[in-house]
């Protein structure tokens, strides 16, 4: 499996749709993204939580009705609206090779998210 992942991960892309950002946790079910990573590894997660609704949710969540941050507010919680959300191990988890997906270029060049990125596919794949 992991052999399989090296060679098609460069032509996957990413499940994240859109990205939001908001003045308080919203405290949904589902986690994603870097706050999927942190459950999978040792590493820390951000001051604020990161979440997942799939397209399919988002209007019935009412996420795109909520004000999101501006420019230097603090952000509460981040929402990302995916096409599609597997749960893994019934955990309200973002599945690991999804979450590895999901990482921003920005969370990809932070040398401790590549070493938790490769810690959680060594244990799952």
């Amino acid at each position: 499996m992991r052999e399989l992942w090296t060679r098609i991960s460069g032509f996957l892309r990413t499940p994240v749709i859109r990205k939001y950002s908001f003045a308080s946790d919203l405290k949904l079910y589902n986690k994603a993204g870097i706050s999927a990573l942190c459950e999978y590894s040792l590493l820390s997660d951000n001051a604020y939580p990161t979440y997942a609704v799939t397209k399919k949710e988002i209007t019935a969540s009412g996420i795109k009705s909520i004000r999101e941050v501006g420019v230097g507010e603090e952000i509460g919680c981040v929402v990302l609206e995916l096409g599609y959300f597997i749960d893994f191990e019934n955990k309200a988890l973002q599945d690991p090779l999804s979450v590895a997906l999901s990482m921003t270029e920005e969370e990809q060049k932070d040398e401790r998210v590549c070493l938790s990125v490769k810690e959680m596919l060594e244990e799952y794949l």
